[in-house]
């Protein structure tokens, strides 16, 4: 198995505006091989995952928690979702999610 650190934010002290990132590095040169932006267009969405990492599974899916800001999947934007990604040839991309 590839070993792939992934590395996410939001923001500090709810500052705005602020934004989610998910960042994929290559493990021996640490040259950046994915980024997931929750808001292309809007503001406020951050990864907070209450200080704890991105969750995978065996198929190499990584699982990220949202929380506030806006949600309009037409437009890129995923607050308070629930997203699953997965690392590719072109990068991260964004292959379902749910939001309540």
């Amino acid at each position: 198995m590839n070993a792939v650190p992934y590395f996410r934010f939001a923001s500090r002290s709810d500052i705005l505006p602020f934004h989610g990132w998910l960042m994929a590095h290559d493990a021996t040169s640490l040259k950046q091989v994915g980024v997931f932006n929750t808001t292309l267009n809007g503001v406020a969405v951050g990864i907070w995952q209450s200080g704890s990492g991105p969750a995978a599974d065996g198929d190499g899916s990584v699982y990220v928690v949202t929380g506030n800001g806006d949600f309009d999947s037409s437009l890129g934007d995923y607050g308070d979702s629930f997203l699953k990604l997965h690392l590719g040839a072109n990068g991260l991309s964004l292959v379902g999610y749910f939001t309540p």
